[in-house]
């Protein structure tokens, strides 16, 4: 509260988790978030589902960086996430698969330079492999394309919970990207 008496609110993810946890619609609730927060949102999600996770993963000398990195500690499997928080409704798949081939070569390229960015992000050890995800606003295109799966929020819970399910019916190994800096 301000000296106004106003209430300031710095992030709306946790009101957003809340309308989740009571029953609110997934698509609904983000749609009221910024780019930034659904970022957090999709953090938060993997932390309510006990992974280890950090945000904005930063590698190579292009600077590339993928949104959140989440391992779950049972299973040692990673997943890591670009966040799209497209407008409701965005169909356009051609841009889709371009993004999911981008994703799935920027986790490539990160297990391939692991050695190189372990010391600033350790939890990479704890990943024996890693799954390319796109966490997308829309619910318009979903499953496995270009090596990457895309998630809409709606089912993104959904997804974490199921994991293998998932893997083993839409990817198979393929779907996985092995972690050579693993550390069991």
């Amino acid at each position: 509260m301000d000296l106004s008496g106003r209430i300031c609110i710095k992030s709306l993810v946790p009101l957003a988790i809340n309308a989740l946890e009571r029953g609110g619609d997934p698509y609904r609730v983000a749609s009221f978030l910024d780019w930034k927060d659904f970022e957090e949102f999709v953090k938060t999600y993997f932390n309510l589902s006990n992974y280890n996770v950090i945000s904005n993963v930063r590698f190579t000398k292009r600077r590339l960086e993928v949104d959140v990195l989440a391992v779950d500690p049972v299973s040692h499997l990673g997943i890591i996430v670009d966040c799209k928080h497209w407008a409701p409704g965005y169909s356009k798949a051609s841009k889709l698969r371009k993004v999911c081939l981008e994703h799935r070569r920027k986790v490539e390229l990160l297990t391939k330079e692991c050695s190189f960015i372990i010391s600033k992000y350790p939890i990479i050890r704890k990943a024996e492999s890693f799954i390319p995800v796109i966490v997308t606003l829309t619910d318009t295109f979903r499953g496995y394309v270009n090596d990457s799966f895309i998630v809409p929020i709606g089912t993104f819970r959904d997804f974490i919970s199921n994991l293998r399910y998932y893997l083993e019916l839409l990817a198979g190994e393929h779907g996985i990207v092995r972690n050579p800096c693993y550390i069991s």
